[in-house]
């Protein structure tokens, strides 16, 4: 699980680099380079997320919550808009509100991961430090 999450993180990071460089690079031009990094990002953190859901890691972080929720109302959102033939509403919902999803869920597994490191680099002293302890729980 730490793998997964530390994979995760760097992923996320090298796409959302990959979008802003090809935004700087084709300003105001239609790029495929862009729209493939943005649906590779797309597609990794519904990965990503799905993978969180199913596995269940310990303590998820409350950000997450909020996440899962304010993603489920989005695509119940673009569902509905879309049934009513409100096409361009969805359209401008998701070219505006993806992006920062996708920052914001990059920040959460970044808060996940870091708070999981010190987790585990703090399980680790103690059993250095108290070597008997563990002998008891084994």
């Amino acid at each position: 699980m730490r793998r997964f999450k530390t994979v995760d993180v760097i992923i996320q990071g090298v796409l959302l680099l990959a979008i802003f460089f090809c935004t700087l690079k084709y300003p105001g031009k239609e790029s495929k380079v862009f729209l493939a990094s943005y649906l590779a990002i797309s597609g990794w953190q519904l990965m990503s997320a799905i993978v969180h859901a199913l596995i269940r890691f310990p303590n998820p972080a409350f950000m997450r919550k909020v996440y899962n929720w304010g993603l489920l109302i989005f695509v119940a959102f673009s569902i509905c808009a879309a049934v009513l033939g409100w096409a361009i509403l969805v359209a401008l919902a998701w070219v505006m509100l993806t992006p920062c999803m996708a920052i914001f869920y990059w920040i959460v597994c970044i808060g996940e991961t870091n708070r999981w490191r010190t987790r585990l680099s703090a399980e680790q002293q103690d059993r250095d430090t108290n070597p008997e302890a563990e002998q008891q729980v084994q």
